[in-house]
């Protein structure tokens, strides 16, 4: 399986997952508040003439703009068959329209893909045991959320039961799950105002070396699109590669535009017809 971070923050999320010559887009939003999950699904759903995954409350919150679309619902603890993969979900506690945690899994590697976690729940926990990679968010520091520039209210949001996970939240999470095969972590949804790459690895770090991790742990980036993280989780190996070069040999051309209606184009090489494109989280 192949697995290109695309881009990862409060303006932008998208993964790609490829395996056996098919596609897979989680997340694709650009743009403010929960639109940073949601804003271009539907635009590439379009575009690509692919079937749309989601929550049935995120269905709800897109409604108006889904008439013509091929709509798949997401089910909390089924699973879906999209291509080569499997898609489980549970729900998370963050205050959006019924957003999910994912796993998505080929016949011989697992990737746990969660951030808008709020507080993880039992749910949560057990949906990613057991992965060979777990993008999780580590969204901000704790002190320079406090010294921030946001409002109490806003601060408060972020740090409560139903906003994002902290270095130290995150740190806590990854060593609950932490196993001999995992092999790949990644810190994602990084809050440009509130953390900093360093901050969040100086953090995550030590809290996954006392659990005997011995893997990579990457951050995912909202502003440099030439360091894209991309690797191959294989059963047995693990190699590390970024960059946009290898994702075209793998997936064939992909453009972003983040500033300019957000979409992305990816070759022919998708699920289900011309492509799908997955969702986790609500606008």
């Amino acid at each position: 399986m192949n697995v290109t971070v695309l881009g990862s923050g409060s303006r932008g999320n998208a993964i790609a997952f490829s395996h056996r010559g098919a596609t897979v887009l989680v997340d694709a939003g650009f743009g403010r508040r929960h639109g940073d999950h949601a804003r271009g699904a539907v635009a590439i759903a379009r575009r690509r003439r692919c079937p749309l995954y989601a929550s049935r409350g995120t269905l709800r919150a897109l409604r108006a703009r889904l008439d013509g679309l091929a709509i798949r619902v997401i089910r909390h603890q089924e699973a879906s068959r999209i291509g080569p993969f499997t898609v489980r979900s549970c729900r998370t506690d963050h205050d959006a329209a019924e957003p999910l945690s994912l796993a998505v899994e080929d016949a011989t590697v697992k990737v746990g893909v969660a951030y808008d976690v709020g507080r993880p729940t039992v749910a949560v926990h057990r949906l990613l045991q057991d992965c060979s990679c777990l993008i999780v968010e580590a969204n901000h520091d704790d002190d320079l959320l406090r010294r921030g520039p946001y409002p109490l209210s806003v601060r408060r949001r972020i740090a409560g039961a139903a906003g994002h996970l902290s270095n130290h939240a995150s740190a806590q999470l990854l060593s609950q799950l932490c196993h001999p095969r995992l092999k790949t972590v990644v810190l994602a949804h990084l809050s440009d105002q509130c953390n900093r790459p360093e901050v969040a690895l100086q953090t995550v770090r030590p809290a996954l070396a006392a659990q005997g991790f011995h893997g990579s742990i990457l951050v995912a980036s909202q502003h440099d699109l030439h360091s894209r993280k991309h690797f191959v989780l294989c059963h047995h190996s693990y190699s590390g590669f970024p960059g946009a070069d290898h994702l075209r040999e793998r997936v064939g051309e992909l453009s972003v535009e983040l500033d300019a209606g957000s979409f992305f184009e990816i070759g022919e090489n998708l699920v289900g017809g011309p492509g799908a494109a997955v969702r986790t989280s609500g606008p």
